[in-house]
């Protein structure tokens, strides 16, 4: 039932006049739709058989692996053939030349787990909402309850179903060649050229049936597309390198220039077919894109093909290293890139590197200190670019944006895809670190501290703009951001015996993030995009205060009888003095989700009464994993942890709403007010109104048209993960010996074990939907982490 509804004749237009419906669900059997789509035990294998040989001139190296991969989704899967070959030849004694190869045959079946998450293709989503009984009847798929009207009303559809009505085999076929050859010109000085080729082909067959969403829009008939994309890239680099060793006994030193070239391009190719006969299977419909008719006043869309314009980058780069008796160390490198994403006058910068090291233990004033094997201490600086946006945005590109009409016939229209922006340049990074190596009692414990700080500036963004431009946002470099931060690693053999060894690694990590520069603003709210938030903006970047704030109202509950005065004339309630108005979700009744008016005026804004209510930054991170042997048994497990950060909740959000009718809720759901009693009447009377809800632990769902973050879906995102478990066994090197083998050892593994977490969610590893950095730590429908169990073997001939 709904608690939102107001009057009988609302109730009675969802919900009839009887309670018939109600009844014939009571003896239904309730099914777990999680289970049903995400529950199957999948089963996984690996094959992987590797070859290498060669006499003193040459060597090789040959590896065939095939995966094979049922999801735990139903209709989901994943097949992969890799070859890897790789040979290298002395062909005289100053020219060595090589080759590797690489080959990929991949298949993905299903829909899986990065969709686009709206309500009418999200899988997790689908096995929340939907009505949680089985409701069979001959046929497989139909149900006994009007799937129809529950369809219409609800926009949810069987996630069963649902799941085998839409089809999607995404094919790869990929190859990468790398060649090069080195040639000694003197002794110490040495050329080098590399080449590279990479070509990857990907097609992508898509299926939608009549029962789907995308078939709703064109007249519940099938559609199918086949999209092509094949993307190729050829790389040069050449370098000489002078190598010094031992100069005068005390002196190392290489210098290394070289030059680089990237040449990347792309093309796509798209063709759609709607209209389809009704029962068509997605074979058929794939193999005769032909046999889709569209009605009288409508067409098929016509095939699309785009080549994108070459993404190239060439570069000049040197290197000196310096060595003095391994105790005094540098490194300096200047690389400058030109990138033809960005105009003749900001496509190159230079950027330059370095580091120094002290490696203090090879001093004489260190000769009596024998705890410790090995201590250093390193200075590193430098600068990095970032051109990863689309090409040739500084330019006005145009693109086909719909079809019109024009002398009787439909025509593609082209229109400017996004407003440029001449003055794009690339983002810069420049990274400080000092650190300390430290190698005790005979490297039996391992230290090592770092201290970093990373400063971006000119990012390149998304900014909104004003609307009486045409367009909704423009590409800027605007604003920069700084990290800094602590990382601690700790490595030990606590144990070791002849028989017996314990060997541990312990890391953990302390990361403070702040905003810069805005570009001249001092804050800016950005959208999480999650669907059903769009237009409400959820976080907020302000100068000097970290990345991932979450930006909404504070919960106070929900309003009760005591409120509101009552007109007992005409069986309405009005909000006493006093009693701050939400005027957000339209005007408060008894019952409604209460935010607190952080400004005291009364009235609860979207402008007045928000706040940073969620940080998505944890306060810090780390790992531990612990190794022991014993005689021929091996056990590893690794173990990580996530503590002090915020996760945004949305599936709270969505999914205890009253967005739309008859979709199922949370659990917690079962304990809210609500206004209509255990006989099906609407109930307005403030003392049995009261009563009725007296028990009541939440408030009732509100239809609404856009959702708001409150601070009662911020959740503590804290957990620790036992990520990884193995236990081998090794064959005595005595068997081994009688059947002429190297190695034979049996293995087990589980990933994923379990996780301790206080989130309510399914998983609290997750991120944003979005590719924003600045709208981190978004939990909506995100597929969690699956548990998985490896069992195997390795044989070395």
């Amino acid at each position: 039932s709904r608690g939102s509804i107001a009057d009988s004749t609302s109730f009675a237009q969802t919900y009839g006049t009887t309670w018939d419906t109600l009844q014939n669900y009571k003896n239904v059997n309730a099914i777990n739709w999680q289970d049903r789509v995400f529950g199957r035990k999948a089963k996984f294998s690996t094959h992987n058989i590797a070859v290498s040989g060669g006499n003193q001139a040459t060597t090789f190296n040959l590896s065939l692996t095939s995966n094979q991969e049922e999801g735990v989704q139903i209709e989901s899967g994943f097949k992969r053939k890799l070859v890897n070959f790789k040979i290298d030849h002395r062909a005289t004694d100053k020219l060595r030349i090589g080759f590797t190869a690489r080959y990929l045959d991949q298949e993905i079946q299903g829909i899986g787990t990065t969709n686009s998450g709206t309500r009418a293709t999200n899988r997790l989503r689908h096995t929340i909402n939907y009505r949680p009984f089985e409701l069979p009847r001959p046929g497989f798929g139909a149900d006994d309850f009007d799937e129809a009207y529950y369809l219409a009303s609800s926009g949810a559809t069987n996630p069963v179903i649902l799941t085998y009505a839409e089809y999607r085999r995404q094919y790869t076929k990929a190859l990468y060649l790398t060649g090069y050859a080195s040639y000694n010109i003197l002794k110490n000085l040495t050329f080098r050229t590399t080449v590279g080729y990479d070509l990857a082909n990907v097609r992508t067959n898509l299926f939608y049936s009549k029962i789907t969403s995308t078939a709703r829009n064109f007249a519940s008939l099938p559609v199918a597309s086949i999209g092509l994309q094949e993307n190729y890239t050829i790389s040069n680099s050449n370098t000489l390198q002078y190598t010094l060793n031992d100069f005068k006994k005390h002196h190392d030193i290489t210098v290394l220039v070289g030059q680089e070239v990237v040449d990347a391009r792309s093309k796509q190719s798209a063709t759609e077919t709607r209209y389809f006969p009704a029962d068509i299977s997605a074979e058929k419909a794939l193999a005769n894109m032909g046999l889709g008719s569209a009605p009288t006043g409508s067409a098929q869309p016509l095939p699309t093909s785009f080549e994108e314009p070459p993404a190239r980058i060439a570069s000049f780069f040197g290197k000196v290293s310096y060595a003095y008796d391994d105790k005094y160390l540098a490194n300096f490198n200047l690389r400058s890139d030109r990138s033809s994403k960005f105009s003749s006058s900001n496509g190159s910068l230079v950027f330059p590197s370095g580091s120094v090291a002290w490696r203090f233990s090879k001093e004489k004033f260190m000769d009596n200190v024998k705890w410790l094997t090995d201590g250093k201490v390193r200075i590193g600086f430098g600068s990095v670019g970032n051109n990863r946006i689309g090409n040739l945005l500084y330019q006005q590109l145009y693109g086909v944006t719909g079809q019109y009409a024009f002398n009787h016939s439909i025509l593609p229209g082209f229109a400017p895809t996004a407003l440029s922006n001449p003055d794009l340049r690339w983002e810069k990074n420049t990274t400080q670190n000092y650190g300390i190596d430290l190698s005790l009692f005979g490297n039996k414990v391992q230290l090592t501290v770092d201290y970093y700080k990373n400063t971006a500036k000119d990012l390149l963004l998304a900014v909104a703009i004003p609307p009486t431009t045409g367009y909704t946002s423009q590409l800027q470099n605007i604003g920069a951001t700084e990290n800094r931060g602590v990382e601690i690693q700790l490595s030990a053999i606590p144990f070791q015996r002849k028989a017996f060894t314990w060997s541990t690694n312990f890391n953990i990590a302390f990361n403070k993030n702040k905003v810069k520069s805005l570009g001249g603003l001092q804050e800016q709210t950005r959208n999480s995009g999650w669907q059903g938030s769009d237009g409400v903006d959820d976080y907020i970047v302000r100068v000097g205060e970290p990345v991932g704030l979450m930006y909404g109202f504070v919960t106070d509950g929900f309003y009760t009888v005591n409120d509101f005065d009552y007109n007992a004339a005409t069986k309405t309630y009005t909000i006493k003095a006093g009693i701050p108005f939400n005027g957000v979700y339209g005007t408060p009744q008894p019952g409604m989700l209460k935010w607190r008016d952080l400004n005291g005026d009364g009235t609860i804004t979207a402008d007045g009464d928000r706040q940073v209510i969620g940080n998505a930054n944890p306060k810090f991170t780390g790992g531990w994993t612990n190794q022991v042997t014993y005689k021929n048994f091996d056990l590893s497990v690794f173990v990580n942890f996530v503590v002090g950060n915020d996760i945004y909740n949305a599936n709270k959000i969505e999914w205890t709403d009253g967005a739309f009718a008859n979709l199922n809720m949370l659990n917690i759901m079962k304990d809210r007010w609500t206004n209509i009693n255990a006989q099906g009447q609407v109930v307005t009377d403030p003392t049995e109104l009261a009563a009725l809800n007296a028990n009541a632990k939440i408030w009732s769902p509100v239809r609404v048209q856009r959702w708001w973050l409150h601070s009662w879906a911020v959740e503590d995102g804290s957990y620790l993960r036992i990520n990884n478990l193995t236990l081998g066994y090794s064959l005595p090197k005595s068997l081994l010996s009688k059947i002429k083998m190297t190695n034979i050892r049996f293995y087990g593994t589980v990933n994923n074990l379990a996780t301790i977490t206080g989130y309510s969610g399914f998983d609290p590893d997750v991120t944003s939907r979005r590719s924003d950095p600045l709208t981190p730590g978004v939990d909506f429908a995100a597929y969690p982490r699956a548990r998985t169990w490896l069992v195997g073997v390795n044989v070395t001939f």
